[in-house]
């Protein structure tokens, strides 16, 4: 009996160690707070929702955030942006889930398509601990038959237990909606105002 019972006891300790026994601290704040909001975008991007989830990946957030816009000149409802927030137990679940997220950045999905570093964005957070910047040409369904290449970058990266991920379709079809100078002060927005908020005495 003894046995039996030091070896679940021995179990759960090992099982806290490789998981991260250390909970992720109260907070005074909700996801939502963390969100940027409209005035970030540029003109010609208008608010589309904004939603709290504790389903957005079902991998083991706690809870959830997101907001979303579009472009106010497209024809195309493809031409969005967002930002969604996960909230862990634990850095060390954000931080796993960040790296399983970031290695498949790196390995071509099905059809060939792969992430790649733009060469225009420079920006490193001062907050985070991991970050990557990645775009993606990628073939879309538009609208009925016709198919057709769009381009998408994305910011993703983890603060303390949350997992930040911004992603925006730039241009669809060689049209351009948004600067990669507006993407990176758009991402450095989302810093600033998590960074505010994780760090309010630096």
């Amino acid at each position: 009996m003894n046995i039996k019972r030091n070896f679940w006891i021995i179990l759960v300790l090992l099982f806290n160690l490789l998981t991260g026994c250390r909970s992720a601290p109260q907070r005074d704040f909700s996801d939502r707070d963390l969100l940027i909001d409209e005035q970030a975008m540029p003109e010609n991007w208008e608010f589309l929702e904004s939603a709290a989830s504790k389903e957005l990946f079902r991998v083991g957030e706690l809870s959830g955030a997101r907001i979303s816009f579009q472009a106010k000149n497209s024809p195309y409802y493809i031409v969005r942006g967002g930002e969604d927030i996960y909230r862990y137990s634990s850095s060390f679940r954000a931080a796993w889930r960040y790296k399983a997220i970031s290695k498949s950045h790196l390995t071509p999905n099905i059809a060939g398509e792969v992430w790649s570093k733009p060469d225009e964005i420079e920006f490193v957070s001062p907050w985070a601990d991991r970050q990557v910047i990645v775009c993606q040409e990628r073939e879309s369904k538009l609208w009925g038959e016709f198919s057709g290449y769009r381009n998408v970058c994305e910011y993703l990266a983890q603060y303390d237990e949350f997992l930040i991920s911004f992603i925006i379709t730039t241009s669809v079809e060689g049209q351009q909606y948004i600067t990669m100078d507006e993407v990176e002060k758009i991402i450095e927005e989302v810093d600033q105002k998590v960074g505010a908020y994780l760090n309010p005495n630096p």
